[in-house]
């Protein structure tokens, strides 16, 4: 958040700030198991109860959706260019949340067991979601699509995403 370091740790009922001066200073945020840097002024965290925007003048949250158990939790988070919120809950799927709203998404084009493991803006500002058994899918105006991926038989869990001249590469396990 601006120049400073943010530091979770599992386990930990705080979020640790961490100045180039080396000042420190701890929120009490509990639980917190992903994170979005959607510019130097506003983090996204999410825990296996809130949802939480982090800017320098204040930490607004929100419960994550009624219906949930208490064994869901916040695995990864993203923020489209248009500044949609988009978060995957585990064992519960895709969300878009918008001003206290959470709307599911469909990712069934997935096929079975389609929860994102991972959210991630690349570099053309392209939504990727990854998933287990090689599955990429992208978020288009609000629809899941699912890319192909024959070529990337050999990747297992998809984890990790970059894009370098246009050309997408996909990491997992």
């Amino acid at each position: 958040l601006g120049d400073s370091l943010l530091v979770v740790s599992a386990g930990r009922d705080s979020v640790l700030r961490i100045t180039d001066k080396g000042y420190v200073k701890a929120w009490d945020l509990p639980g917190i198991e992903a994170m979005w840097r959607e510019s130097k002024d506003s983090l996204w965290a999410g825990s296996g109860s809130k949802l939480y925007h982090i800017t320098e003048r204040n930490i607004q949250q929100w419960p994550l959706p009624k219906q949930l158990s208490a064994s869901n939790t916040v695995q990864s988070i993203a923020v489209d260019k248009s500044g949609k919120v988009w978060v995957s809950i585990t064992r519960a799927g895709l969300y878009q949340f918008d001003d206290g709203v959470w709307t599911h998404v469909s990712t069934e084009i997935m096929g079975l067991d389609a929860i994102p493991i991972i959210l991630q803006q690349v570099a053309s500002g392209r939504l990727l979601l990854g998933f287990t058994n090689n599955r990429i899918g992208e978020l288009v105006n609000g629809v899941v699509r699912q890319i192909p991926t024959e070529a990337a038989s050999s990747v297992g869990n998809v984890v990790s995403f970059v894009e370098i001249n246009g050309r997408l590469l996909a990491g997992g396990e």
